[in-house]
């Protein structure tokens, strides 16, 4: 939503979340159409608005996790590991 629609996924959501059938999370640093996207928790997005949203609107469907990076791609497995462990963390934070 933000970085195709630069609209924020807490004013989208509400709109539609009755017929949310799956989450892609995905967290964002940088303006509108800027190729940054790193473990949950460092980028821009209001992830803990995102699950007060979905956990009022009863959503008990599946959830994944992606990291893209810069348009790079990520620099090691390492890193990519690492960014996983941080994104598990994060999320275990709401779970």
């Amino acid at each position: 939503m933000l970085f195709y629609g630069n609209v924020k996924p807490e004013d989208d959501l509400p709109l539609i979340v009755d017929q949310v059938a799956h989450v892609h999370l995905k967290d964002k640093i940088g303006g509108y159409k800027e190729w940054n996207f790193p473990a949950l928790g460092e980028g821009r997005i209001n992830f803990p608005a995102i699950f007060e949203i979905l956990r009022n609107a009863s959503y008990n469907g599946p959830l994944s996790v992606e990291v893209e990076f810069t348009s790079d791609g990520a620099k090691s497995l390492k890193e990519v590991n690492e960014a996983t462990q941080e994104s598990f963390l994060y999320l275990k934070k709401f779970f």
